[in-house]
């Protein structure tokens, strides 16, 4: 009896043993480090915008204002007037392309509806805008040495011109009138500045 009392114990203690390192094994390889699930980096929350900084747009923080020109969700009919924009690039024609500053929510201030050069200029009260605020709201570069991708260098310069006259200033400051016509050049020498007749439906 106490021989198989004692056999009983040792097989019920080896039991045990066995139980618990299957057990803890088994805990133990489904357990891995953030460093070994990603081949040792560190695991990355998803980046969160946070626009609190921005101006208050007018479309309830959808779509945010740039360099003072808001979005809004009808077309302004308080002031309402255009102007034309040439770009010339060693003599080769580049106009803003049709719907710049137009969002499926709202339209900014300053928009394209056609690609045809001519910049609406539409907001709730009259107000001074430039041609600077309309290409920060395009997404192009403007500056009194580079238009577009075109950069004054060695035998290039820029030549602005406002209604087929110099300007000698900076483009970024040039007021938006109505039926102004704007027409910038990059090249080696001034050329003459297309002529351009607002239609009827925009006088």
């Amino acid at each position: 009896m106490t021989i198989m009392a004692t056999s009983v114990a040792v097989i019920g203690v080896l039991a045990l043993l066995f139980v618990g390192g299957f057990m803890l094994g088994g805990l133990g390889s489904s357990v891995t480090s953030p460093s070994a699930s990603t081949g040792g980096d560190e695991p990355t929350a998803t980046a969160q915008i946070d626009g609190s900084h921005l101006p208050t747009p007018t479309t309830g923080g959808i779509a945010p204002v740039i360099s003072g020109v808001a979005c809004d969700v009808d077309e302004g009919t308080a002031y309402h007037v255009h102007a034309h924009l040439n770009i010339r690039i060693d003599g080769r024609l580049f106009l803003p392309p049709a719907d710049v500053g137009i969002l499926p929510i709202c339209l900014y201030w300053l928009h394209t509806h056609q690609g045809q050069g001519v910049i609406h200029i539409e907001a709730p009260t009259e107000l001074a805008f430039t041609l600077g605020q309309f290409f920060d709201v395009w997404g192009e570069t403007l500056s009194s040495t580079q238009v577009l991708d075109a950069a004054v260098g060695p035998g290039r310069s820029m030549f602005i011109f406002i209604d087929g006259q110099p300007f000698e200033g900076d483009p970024r400051a040039i007021e938006l009138r109505n039926l102004e016509s704007i027409e910038i050049q990059v090249g080696p020498d001034p050329l003459e500045p297309l002529p351009y007749t607002f239609p009827p439906d925009l006088l």
